[in-house]
């Protein structure tokens, strides 16, 4: 699981480190300087022309609105579908998932205009569809007609012929469909649905769909050197095959790789170095002014919308759109961060630091050059927490954001970031309802996908200036060496202290997480009121309590209390909320909304059937984790034939001279050396490290809270457990030890005669606990975790006993009850059972079975 979740965030950041390998191969002998030169030269004419195909793509783009409204019966005029379709494309293009990131831009705006979330989808997944169909088409019939263009990918003729015309397949099976289905609907759960469009529009997709690839690379094309040979039917064959290896990375906007491959395989039609001026323009032009020209309108929108609506619906929009602000706001961050870090790096355009230094200082500049690039630099660790929706987190980005603009002038004039950095800061000042937590903004959540991109981007800026700098020889007097024209000196500096700052944090970290501070986590004030409420609570796992291993929350009205344990960034509940009936309900609410503050999941690790409805109601996701057996004591009995080996278990028990009886709670201290060294005993013999959290351990201030069960021969204490006792109802046990030297089958004898006295003591019911996995059924509707927890629990003979668990409990013919784990849904949840993994085996050296007995 694991190493599952290090391969999901690693691929990218491998696809991106290849791509610099290869960008690397092929301009490890080109000069920086030569290659600013060219961009600074650039025909202002291919740029405008560029400029004006782009538009013109997203006007094409906006097609897809348009006919996906149409097949809807949608009313809306075209200037508003032009509109948010440039704003969805925008951001997709940039991000990346246009399922996610544009789509949460469509829902913002059409669910304004009056939209169903049903409609929306259908745009959305249409939309989609089309840019595949339209991709494929234009893939399969250029590999089929230039099959030779397309070969220095390393692939033979032959088999990029048979690529061609199976890339054509879905397209011919899309149009078959909407001959013969047309109008026919697919729904998937509640809120997504699409339908077959007629041949009609899906003429009309598929034709939209070539248009807006062809532009796309029109764009491209016209950026080319102006030497370089090469048709634009042949080169359209190139781009298709560039933009597949970008998409299937799935790095934001093919970052890197789209661009690696593409200069792969143009390298024989124009020169490395000015093929990578057309792509840095390429990536201006198409990607980031239409994003930020997007982050200007919608930050505009919202200026608007606050003018023209009332106080309470604008209340209402804020809490609705604060999900998406808060996301633009985080990556136009993230991308300030990335703009001050290779402004750091690159030379600074000597005319303006040649008059900056006639009225700056030189230290002041050096100064704010290294300040600029570790303001960018905590600019990329804050952008995470904005996601997060963190307020003390945005406050402290409008601090940097203000450094970042001032130091941007002063270190060399450049105005054109300080405009950047100032536009963002703008629209920072309108987002504030969005953000709501108030957790402390650690740089670093303990998340590897964090640390991985931030560590590539460093890499990628250190590789970045090496390049830039590769003809000046290095010297360990550059560290020491200022002037004005210290590019490459500052950059040394820079780099270092990014570095070391970026080590210094993660190590601070990390180290600080693992850190177990002993403090009691309940207080004695706390003990008493837990005390009160467990006179009334028949659910005898609500003792485990007493371990003092976890978290407590008590309710306002001191009526019901919840344990919980974190673990990372997992706050699992053991249970249910424990108490009154209407205490319990607004207990587990206050908890959700606790835990979301401060930006942590909230989990329900055993919850019972009692609590299903609310969690559902929370908008938590219910997966079944087993069974409960509980045996009835009130028909519990020795007799027939199918209890014949509890009778010899007990009457072994007595041959052998064993004796039972109860040891009062008053009277556990007296036996407690005793009871340590069973305890001990039977660990060292099991190998068996203890664990907690939904298991309890044997501590001294935790067994003499309960009555112990104890097996006696000649006086001496051979066996002992712990009694749960649920408010004169329930009965359960906690541990169960015993001497290595007791005779053979003690532990049945023990259970049998607890059972027994909990029947004598009119106890109703036996809480026999737990069994994993049990009831989990592999249905091919199921979902994923129960296929897997089924597959399990049939084959997990290896690593615990699934099924010989539930067999042995079934032999007293117990009454299941069903348990759960509710949580977030997804791939979180993979993320929550390491979680609660952890918790109960003490950590990632508990679960190794490397830490120390508690």
């Amino acid at each position: 699981m694991k190493f599952l979740k290090y391969t999901l965030f690693a691929l990218p950041v491998l696809f991106c480190g290849l791509a610099i390998f290869l960008v690397h191969k092929e301009l490890m002998t080109i000069s920086f300087h030569s290659l600013h030169s060219e961009i600074a030269d650039w025909s202002s004419y291919k740029i405008e022309i560029a400029l004006l195909l782009t538009f013109v793509n997203f006007v094409v783009l906006s097609g897809y609105d348009w006919i996906g409204l149409k097949t809807i019966k949608a009313q809306l005029g075209w200037l508003k579908t032009f509109k948010i379709s440039f704003f969805a494309y925008s951001l997709s293009n940039l991000v990346g998932h246009s399922l996610i990131s544009g789509a949460s831009l469509r829902l913002r705006y059409y669910s304004r205009e009056g939209l169903e979330l049903r409609q929306i989808s259908h745009i959305s997944l249409q939309n989609t569809i089309s840019f595949w169909l339209g991709f494929l088409t234009l893939g399969g019939v250029g590999l089929i007609i230039y099959p030779n263009d397309a070969s220095a990918i390393g692939l033979s003729i032959q088999l990029i012929d048979v690529i061609g015309f199976l890339l054509l397949i879905p397209v011919i099976c899309y149009m078959g469909a909407s001959w013969f289905y047309a109008e026919k609907e697919f729904t998937f759960g509640k809120h997504i649905a699409i339908s077959i469009p007629t041949t009609k529009e899906a003429l009309g997709f598929l034709s939209l769909s070539v248009l807006d690839l062809t532009l796309c690379s029109l764009v491209m094309y016209f950026l080319l050197p102006p030497d370089a040979n090469i048709q634009f039917t042949h080169f359209l064959v190139l781009f298709v095959t560039a933009q597949l290896a970008g998409l299937i990375s799935q790095v934001p906007g093919g970052l890197g790789v789209f661009d690696s491959v593409l200069l792969k395989l143009l390298v024989p039609f124009a020169p490395a170095h000015e093929l990578l001026t057309s792509f840095v323009l390429f990536r201006i032009i198409y990607y980031f002014i239409p994003f930020f020209l997007t982050l200007a309108g919608v930050a505009t929108d919202e200026m608007i919308l606050k003018r023209e609506h009332t106080k309470k619906a604008t209340a209402i929009i804020r809490t609705m759109l604060s999900p998406i602000i808060a996301q633009l706001l985080a990556i136009a961050t993230f991308i300030s961060g990335i703009v001050l870090l290779f402004s750091s790096v690159f030379p600074a355009i000597a005319s303006r630091t040649h008059n900056l230094h006639k009225v700056v200082p030189l230290f002041v500049m050096e100064l704010s050059h290294w300040a600029s690039s570790i303001t960018g630099l905590f600019l990329l660790f804050l952008s995470f927490k904005l996601w997060g929706k963190n307020k003390k987190a945005l406050h402290m980005v409008q601090i940097l954001l203000i450094v970042g603009i001032i130091t941007s002038l002063l270190k060399g004039f450049d105005y054109e970031e300080a405009i950047l950095l100032s536009v963002i800061l703008a629209f920072s000042l309108f987002t504030k309802d969005a953000f709501y937590r108030t957790s402390p903004p650690r740089f670093i959540d303990n998340t590897n996908f964090q640390i991985i991109i931030i560590l590539g981007i460093l890499l990628l800026s250190m590789y970045a200036g090496l390049f830039a700098y590769q003809e000046i020889p290095y010297s360990d007097a550059l560290w020491f060496k200022f002037h004005s024209r210290g590019n490459a000196e500052r950059f040394l500096r820079s780099t270092l202290t990014l570095f070391t700052i970026f080590i210094f944090i993660a190590v601070r970290t990390y180290l600080k997480s693992d850190k177990h501070v002993d403090e009691p986590l309940m207080t004695p004030e706390e003990e008493g009121v837990i005390e009160e409420i467990l006179k009334n609570v028949t659910e005898t796992d609500a003792q485990l309590v007493w371990t003092k291993d976890k978290h407590i929350m008590i309710s306002e009205d001191k009526k019901a209390f919840i344990m919980y344990g974190i673990q990372s960034d997992s706050w699992v509940v053991l249970g249910d909320a424990y108490g009154e009936p209407a205490s319990r309900k607004k207990l587990m609410h206050d908890f959700i909304v606790k835990a979301d503050l401060q930006g942590a999941k909230p989990v329900f690790y055993q919850l019972s059937e009692r609590s299903l409805g609310q969690a559902l109601e929370e908008g938590l996701q219910i997966f079944k984790l087993g069974e409960e057996a509980h045996i009835d004591l009130t028909t519990f009995s020795l007799e027939g034939s199918s209890r014949k080996s509890l009778r010899n278990n007990e009457k072994r028990g007595e041959k052998e001279g064993l004796s039972f009886r109860i040891v009062p709670k008053s009277e556990v201290p007296a036996i407690m050396n005793r009871l340590k060294e069973i305890s001990d005993i039977w660990m060292k013999d099991k190998n068996a490290k203890e664990k907690g959290f939904s298991l309890g351990f044997f501590r001294e201030d935790y067994i003499k809270h309960f009555p112990c069960a104890i097996i006696e021969k000649d006086g001496k204490i051979m066996a002992f457990a712990n009694l749960w006792l649920g408010a004169g109802n329930e009965i359960s046990i906690d541990l169960m030890r015993y001497d290595t030297a007791s005779p053979h089958g003690i532990m049945d004898y023990l259970f049998v005669k607890i059972l027994l006295w909990g029947q004598s003591e009119n106890f109703k019911s036996f809480n026999f606990g737990m069994a994993p996995l049990s009831g989990l059924r592999s249905n091919p509707w199921a979902p994923l975790w129960y296929k897997l927890g089924s597959f399990i629990y049939r084959h997990g003979e290896h690593f615990y006993n699934f099924q010989g668990l539930h067999d042995y409990k079934a032999k007293y013919d117990p009454q299941w009850k069903m348990r759960f784990i509710a949580s977030y849904g997804g791939l979180s949840f993979l993320r929550t059972l390491t979680d609660v993994t952890f918790l109960i085996g003490g950590g990632a050296l508990g679960v190794l079975g490397l830490k120390k007995d508690k």
